[in-house]
């Protein structure tokens, strides 16, 4: 479990997405099973999604596999993409989040610890 992000830590990534512009993605760690996804900018959300962990074999790397409510799939489908996964590393304590626009490759957005 020393792998895992912290309870309370929040993490942000902005980044420029073609034709969408400036997106800031915001993960808070609410519980050891349920985590905050808020998105801002072209795309705005702010949902809960409980998520499970699976650690990427004899790394300090956690994968979170979130499970997304309805309201979420749907805004990200309404502009083509999806959250193909997001990782935790422990070492620098920092987030990955990896986002699949439809007809571009996969965009890696890191997202670092503001508390």
């Amino acid at each position: 479990r020393r792998y895992l992000p912290p309870k309370g830590a929040v993490y942000v990534g902005t980044i420029n997405l073609p034709i969408l512009g400036m997106q800031t993605f915001m993960m808070t760690i609410v519980s050891r099973s349920v985590v905050r996804i808020t998105l801002t900018g072209a795309m705005n959300l702010d949902e809960e999604a409980a998520y499970r962990d699976e650690r990427i074999a004899e790394t300090p790397v956690v994968r979170l596999l979130m499970s997304f409510n309805e309201p979420t799939r749907q805004l990200l489908g309404r502009y083509k993409t999806t959250i193909r996964s997001t990782l935790y590393y422990a070492e620098g304590d920092y987030g990955v989040l990896v986002i699949s626009p439809l007809i571009l490759p996969a965009i890696r957005v890191r997202m670092e610890r503001r508390r």
